[in-house]
């Protein structure tokens, strides 16, 4: 007999390949990475598994063992299967994602040479008589090290002594007096917040009963999952804080997911101030930053993981308890290979490890809303805010019948009359647009040619700042055009307005306000999150204009009204979730306002303000909105009420795609009738032409996950890429573009 193993290497194929082991003495169990030849090439890949075979017939040999020791643990390759199983990929697809960029590349960082003194040798020679000038310069030398025997950084040692060369060290080192120590630098990954110490406030009664049920899961140490549904306001992290001090207390391991980078200092000042123990993992980071907090996390240095959605594969010791803020942002769904959503994927963790489960949210995702009425997780409520202060109240604008005004029409009277007010009265106002930019597309008035794109086929949109016009899709960028590319005519008529008109129309009406500006381009700098919160919090500004990162889950007691400046914007998308996030956003921005002593206000200017999404919004009313929702989505048979999976083939060609999707297409209806699944499509993406992509796309939907699992399986020779076509395979999308 024999011995191979199972390798999964980072492709498609679902199944691992077998190889024989590499020759060396170390065993390669399972969880540890290898290199091994695949084709013309070398792959880096995880063993899975080993066995014993009659024949090694026809197997290569693995080239190389990387890890002595397992890097990931039997958990973390199961919930991987699990995964691959779930998302419709290979679970070397799966297994990649599971380690930080640094980790895969072997990232140490920057490091410092120190000198350390070899005793007794160097004792020795600094008690003989040294008298020359260069004598007595190597002297000081040993002096300096003799007195730091932990060592000292070589330039530190160099400028202390007064040496303008480093021969004196070097001569030193060759009679053996010396040595050098290579030493990796300790990054402060803290460094640029306000981390004081708190304690504990006396918890309100719903907050005690919420956190009372979490800590007695986390005590059964069982898995439990909970939705935490309480409004904006409502002291949901304080019952997370307690939460996490009886898991610390039961001396097991926590992570906290948070939807956006932006959120990751507030969360890391309020975690860390009250524990002292976390760990952080966002993009932010250094790849050699990221390696080291995932080394700590693993070593049990730390037990706290805070981060983005990738952060549920931290590497946590005797995991007991991972929480989801803010549950329901899209941003918990991967949109690479592997398309995991991270809520999915942190209960079916919980269940492996045997860990609490907290989904944490104002305005739950109608999918956890109906497993919470299911009785598949259990449902904790939070009606009202902390301290007993009102929700803020919340009015709809019909701009319909309106004479907006400011550039490009941005405002109505009655919130230019609110935000003057506002600051009259020294507090601070948020303006919410979800639109980046200046303007939002440019046109020509002789001729109404629409300026897109070439790459993309999608509206240009115009930065004043840098005078540019940039795709967001593809990150093209140019000068504006200066006449029209088809009538060659001067008149370029610059339309719609972003969150740069915003901000300059806001400096025009109030030039004394002091203005600042959160979006996906003002906060490209490190740390800017970190420095506008502080602002924020110490006053120092008067009115904030962001997107969609400025209305999740930022506590800023200051703000007390919330303009809304075009509602509309999300709720037009051509997607089944659209009212949902009209609802969620609405309803997640107005939350922001009126969070100390003082109430709040919003206004929210629509052209549609009789929606159902804006009703309930402004009521406050997220139970009206889900069971009117939910009545829509039973009659079609979508989420929750049946499960998706979205193809979409994409290709330079456009020929060649059509031919390709309609082949996809009939492999699929062939089989789709046996397996209980509806195919929909083939159609061009609303998106039809992205990065010199053109796309088309079919849904299929099924009652059952494991319907539409079962009939991929049977068509995977059609789903495959080649070099002209790649096939995309989404389950659960949470996007139709």
């Amino acid at each position: 007999m024999i011995e191979v193993i199972d390798v999964a290497v980072p492709l498609p194929p679902r199944n691992p390949f077998s190889y024989l082991p590499p020759e060396v003495a170390a065993e390669p169990l399972p969880g540890c990475r290898v290199r091994v030849p695949f084709g013309p090439r070398t792959l880096v890949g995880f063993v899975t598994g080993r066995r014993t075979v009659e024949s090694a017939e026809g197997l290569k040999r693995a080239i190389e063992l990387l890890d002595t020791e397992p890097i990931l643990q039997a958990q973390q390759l199961e919930l991987a299967r699990r995964m691959a199983r779930r998302y419709l990929c290979g679970i070397g697809e799966v297994l990649q994602a599971f380690l930080p960029a640094g980790i895969k590349k072997g990232s140490r960082g920057r490091s410092t040479t120190f000198v350390l003194p070899v005793r007794p040798a160097a004792d020795e020679a600094l008690a003989s008589s040294l008298t020359a000038n260069r004598e007595q310069l190597r002297r000081e030398i040993l002096r300096l090290a003799i007195e730091h025997p932990e060592g000292l950084p070589r330039q530190t040692l160099l400028r202390l002594a007064g040496a303008s060369s480093d021969s004196p060290v070097k001569t030193l080192i060759k009679a053996g007096l010396l040595v050098t120590e290579r030493r990796e630098d300790e990054a402060d990954v803290f460094a640029h917040l306000d981390l004081r110490q708190s304690r504990a406030p006396k918890l309100m009664r719903d907050q005690e009963r919420a956190a009372e049920a979490i800590c007695r899961a986390v005590d059964s140490e069982r898995h439990r999952g909970f939705l935490l549904h309480g409004v904006t306001g409502s002291g949901k992290t304080e019952v997370y804080l307690a939460a996490l001090r009886r898991c610390l207390e039961r001396e097991r391991g926590a992570i906290v997911l948070v939807p956006e980078i932006s959120l990751t200092p507030q969360t890391i000042e309020r975690f860390e101030s009250r524990f002292g123990s976390v760990a952080v993992l966002h993009s932010h980071l250094t790849d050699a930053e990221r390696a080291r907090q995932w080394q700590l996390l693993r070593a049990g240095s730390r037990r706290i993981a805070i981060g983005p959605r990738s952060a549920i594969f931290a590497p946590v010791d005797r995991l007991g308890l991972v929480i989801l803020d803010e549950e329901h942002e899209n941003t918990f769904k991967q949109q690479n290979t592997p398309r995991y959503h991270a809520r999915d994927v942190a209960l079916e963790r919980g269940r492996l490890e045997s860990a609490t489960v907290v989904l944490g949210s104002a305005t739950p995702s109608l999918e956890s809303w109906e497993a919470a009425r299911r009785g598949q997780i259990d449902l904790l409520q939070m009606p009202t805010r902390v301290r007993e202060i009102p929700l803020p109240v919340v009015s709809v604008v019909d701009m319909r019948s309106q004479r907006p005004t400011g550039p490009g029409g941005v405002f109505s009277p009655l919130l230019v009359n609110w935000i003057r007010d506002t600051l009259d009265r020294k507090e601070q106002v948020l303006l919410f647009l979800n639109r980046r930019g200046y303007n939002t597309n440019l046109m020509c008035r002789a001729c109404g040619h629409v300026f897109n794109c070439r790459s993309c086929d999608v509206p240009l949109t115009f930065y004043r700042e840098q005078g540019r016009v940039l795709c967001h899709h593809c990150g093209h960028t140019a000068r504006p055009p200066e006449r029209c590319s088809e009538c060659r005519h001067h008149d370029i008529h610059f339309k719609g307005f972003g969150t740069e008109l915003v901000e300059h129309a806001v400096r025009r009406f109030f030039p004394k306000a002091r203005v600042a500006r959160m979006d996906g381009e003002s906060m490209r700098k490190r740390h800017a999150h970190t420095e506008l919160f502080r602002d924020l919090r110490e006053g120092e500004i008067d009115i904030l204009v962001g997107t969609q990162m400025a209305a999740k889950g930022l506590d800023f007691p200051g703000i007390t009204l919330i303009g809304v400046i075009s509602a509309d914007t999300s709720l037009l998308i051509p997607d089944f979730r659209a009212a949902e996030r009209t609802f969620q956003l609405m309803t997640q921005v107005a939350g922001r306002a009126g969070r100390g002593q003082r109430p709040g206000r919003v206004l929210i200017q629509t052209y549609t303000p009789d929606h159902y999404a804006y009703r309930t919004a402004a009521a406050h009313d997220f139970e009206t909105f889900a069971e009117t929702e939910l009545e829509y989505r039973r009659h079609s048979g979508y989420p929750p009420f049946g499960s998706l999976v979205r193809v979409l083939v994409q290709g330079a060609e456009e020929d060649r795609v059509i031919e390709r999707v309609e082949k996809v297409a009939q492999a699929l209806m062939a089989a789709a009738m046996a397996h209980g699944v509806t195919v929909l499509g083939p159609a061009p993406c609303p998106l039809a032409f992205i990065k010199k992509q053109h796309r088309r796309h079919i849904l299929l939907r099924a009652d059952e996950g494991e319907s539409l699992e079962r009939l991929v399986d049977d068509v995977e020779a059609a789903l495959r890429s080649d070099r002209k076509i790649q096939v995309l395979v989404d389950r659960d999308p949470s996007s139709m573009m």
